[in-house]
């Protein structure tokens, strides 16, 4: 619920002009936006300061005596930034990140799981394919990386003794690519289960925002609206390997394919790609043109990934091939979230490491405490980051993943 304020006859108020139109004057007064009553001629322009009364009639605040506190100086590009900081989503936005986060520390503790908190300062950056670190140094010149994961600490707690842990955290990523779903800042919920695999946390997916969906409705229901299409929480949900959805939407064995023919795929399908791109690039373009469009707006669960994109996976073999144990859940069209089977070999681990350094010509060192941890034995283990503001577009009706956060 927004925050209700009453205004009081025979006092005098102080507002900034948002709009003016007939018969109405949009403002912004005590941190809140009100749209009252305004029968005559406003004297005030847009994003003046000004000063008013209010009276009542039939119950409607009318707004009168208006005198100008400061004609508006405001720039065109300040306007927009203080249009942002009071856009009413906002508000909405804040209630909606507090509710889902205390009905999903709710459901944790209900599974008896044990809430932690990790460091935001790492020494080593995390090496996953795909994610980039800030840099951020202290006083004497020492470098430091913020988290685009608290990964590698919660995996440091599994080995210490805690079978069941969740944590809600603010993460990092730089070279983010600038989109209506992309954020170089915001939260992350990740959990993790000891003596388990990836298809025990597919189960607590369903089960944590199943019962999160129902307990947001007003009337229980595990359906909500987003982008005009209704979607259905109720599980079990699909479950599909990416083998298949290769086979099945664009033809082609991925165990097999070369990067020739899949340039070759991609022509076909009149998708324009460089005539050098590697099997990695292909992949990507591929993913994003025509696997992710194919899903669907209900949940999905994508899995067993290339062994190349196994980054901190375990790996598995069936008659086609070595996938890893890896599944990203799609809701909506969005990637909601991405968990592992998580490897445990250390040795396997560094060599993954060192090629993703030689790719990306990073002399950052490896994650020492990471790998220290796995050589200490840690214990066979899967875990998930799901992202928060993702979420809240979904249950929010949100189009912009950055009107999502409090601020702007």
């Amino acid at each position: 619920m927004i925050p209700y304020f009453q205004f009081q006859q025979n006092t005098r108020y102080t507002a900034r002009v948002i709009q003016y139109t007939q018969n109405s004057l949009v403002i912004h007064c005590n941190g809140l936006r009100h749209e009252l009553h305004c029968p005559d001629i406003c004297p005030a322009k847009e994003f003046d300061l000004i000063q008013f009364s209010v009276t009542y009639k039939n119950n409607t605040p009318t707004i009168k005596d208006i005198t100008i506190v400061h004609a508006s100086d405001i720039a065109a590009h300040e306007r927009e930034q203080f249009l942002s900081l009071i856009d009413p989503a906002r508000i909405t936005a804040a209630h909606l990140f507090a509710k889902i986060t205390a009905l999903m520390h709710r459901w944790f503790l209900r599974e008896d799981f044990l809430e932690v908190r990790t460091p935001l300062l790492s020494k080593s950056p995390n090496l996953e394919f795909g994610l980039r670190n800030f840099k951020v140094y202290a006083g004497n010149n020492e470098q430091f990386f913020l988290p685009t994961s608290p990964e590698y600490s919660m995996k440091r707690l599994l080995t210490a003794g805690h079978p069941r842990i969740f944590q809600l955290a603010p993460v990092f990523r730089d070279a983010e690519p600038k989109s209506n779903s992309h954020l170089h800042e915001f939260t992350m919920l990740e959990w993790y289960r000891a003596y388990t695999d990836y298809i025990t946390i597919m189960n607590d997916c369903q089960s944590l925002l199943y019962t999160l969906v129902k307990e947001l409705s007003e009337d229980a229901s595990p359906n909500i609206i987003y982008n005009s299409q209704t979607i259905d929480f109720t599980p079990p949900w699909r479950t599909v390997t990416v083998h298949e959805l290769y086979v099945s939407v664009m033809g082609v064995n991925l165990a097999t394919i070369t990067a020739a023919a899949f340039r070759a795929a991609l022509h076909a399908l009149d998708i324009a790609i460089n005539e050098n791109a590697d099997w990695d690039e292909c992949f990507f373009l591929s993913w994003v043109q025509c696997i992710e469009p194919a899903l669907g707006f209900n949940p999905v669960f994508v899995k067993d990934f290339p062994v190349r994109y196994a980054a901190l996976a375990a790996t598995a073999s069936n008659d086609i091939w070595e996938y890893a144990q890896r599944f990203e859940l799609y809701i909506g069209g969005l990637e909601l979230a991405n968990a592992f089977t998580e490897l445990t070999d250390p040795v396997l681990q560094k060599e993954r490491f060192i090629q993703e350094q030689q790719r990306r010509n990073d002399s950052s060192p490896l994650p020492a405490e990471l790998l220290q941890t796995l050589r200490w034995g840690m214990p066979p283990s899967a875990g998930i980051a799901l992202g928060i503001e993702r979420l809240m577009m979904l249950l929010g009706g949100f189009q912009d993943i950055h009107r999502t956060s409090i601020l702007p």
